[in-house]
């Protein structure tokens, strides 16, 4: 019991180090290192490792080591067209199944986004991002596709807590601005342009993505024209 509890204990605090941006996307990961700086059994921690492998957040390369994962230009649009999907589908219909419990989810979410930007607390502001997003997925009582976003999630807040470390307070700024304008709409019950909107700040969070990551390898126009090819 005492080995399974040290093993959840490591697979949790090496997540959330990647997730938080302590591991970089394509730093190593050495087991060792990881064991000293928490206090952990090695065994505990390549446990851990092999957990976190089985989720894609670590890779390992024979005679290398392991890695956090990259974002590679394919991963970059994978995850990019996944997440249109979940959460414009998720807004649509947790809006249609209980529009009040989530218009006051989310206003209760940008009370406290207020606050981490007066505080400038930029790492708590990439949180309350995430949990605004997560509202759609979560309003759609739907545990299968809940369960699938949760496996993409937490690619998707370690890119967004390094954008959120790496950005202005005016473009900080901006995001807030644009949540906003996404609850005013549900609030109105304009659901069609609350939904248009979330699309539009999906992707100029991607071409935040695409502007400070230096391994990209296809041009922005590439993307956008790919865009163009459908409509959700």
């Amino acid at each position: 019991m005492v080995e399974l509890n040290q093993k959840e204990n490591a697979y949790k605090k090496i997540k959330r180090m990647i997730v938080n941006g302590d591991l970089q996307m394509g730093q190593n990961v050495s087991d060792r290192l990881l064991s000293k700086k928490l206090k952990l059994g090695l065994t505990p921690i390549r446990d851990a490792l092999n957990l976190l492998k089985s989720e894609d957040l670590v890779v390992s390369y024979p005679k290398k080591g392991t890695f956090v994962f990259e974002l590679s230009s394919k991963l970059f649009f994978d995850i990019f067209e996944s997440r249109r999907i979940f959460e414009t589908y998720g807004l649509k219909t947790s809006n249609k199944l209980n529009h009040n419990l989530l218009l006051i989810r989310e206003e209760e979410i940008l009370d406290k986004m207020s606050v981490a930007i007066k505080e400038k607390d930029y790492l708590s502001y990439a949180r309350l991002d995430s949990e605004f997003h997560e509202s759609f997925i979560l309003g759609a009582e739907n545990d299968v596709f809940t369960k699938l976003y949760w496996n993409l999630e937490p690619k998707i807040a370690t890119i967004r807590n390094t954008i959120n470390l790496n950005l202005s307070e005016f473009n900080t700024n901006e995001s807030f601005k644009m949540h906003k304008k996404i609850v005013k709409c549900i609030k109105n019950e304009n659901i069609d342009q609350s939904i248009e909107l979330l699309d539009d700040h999906i992707f100029v969070w991607y071409d935040k993505v695409f502007k400070l990551t230096s391994n990209m390898k296809l041009d922005l126009n590439t993307f956008k024209t790919r865009l163009s090819t459908y409509k959700l």
